[in-house]
């Protein structure tokens, strides 16, 4: 390793869940498994704290089968709205 992280996601804890976020791996890391350790990393420290792990995630980002690989389960879907930039908000 050339020093630079490899892969990242974002944890925040409230109540009784811990909720992943933005899970990314540097394109040339990706397959060797570093998203699938952060995540397991991430559920051992949930149950740790007695928390459940949850992942939010947009479709778009082709990632379900990953999650459903590794034993999550779709709990719901919502709708996400986009505003164009370049319109100013009324």
């Amino acid at each position: 390793m050339d020093g630079r992280s490899v892969g990242v996601l974002a944890l925040h804890r409230t109540g009784k869940v811990c909720g992943v976020y933005c899970v990314g791996t540097r394109r040339d890391w990706r397959g060797k498994q570093i998203a699938s350790t952060m995540l397991d990393f991430s559920h051992r420290q949930a149950v740790e704290e007695g928390r459940t792990l949850i992942i939010q995630t947009i479709l778009s980002d082709s990632v379900e089968g990953l999650y459903l690989k590794l034993g999550f389960r779709r709990a719901y879907m919502k709708e996400l709205f986009v505003k164009d930039a370049r319109r100013t908000l009324k």
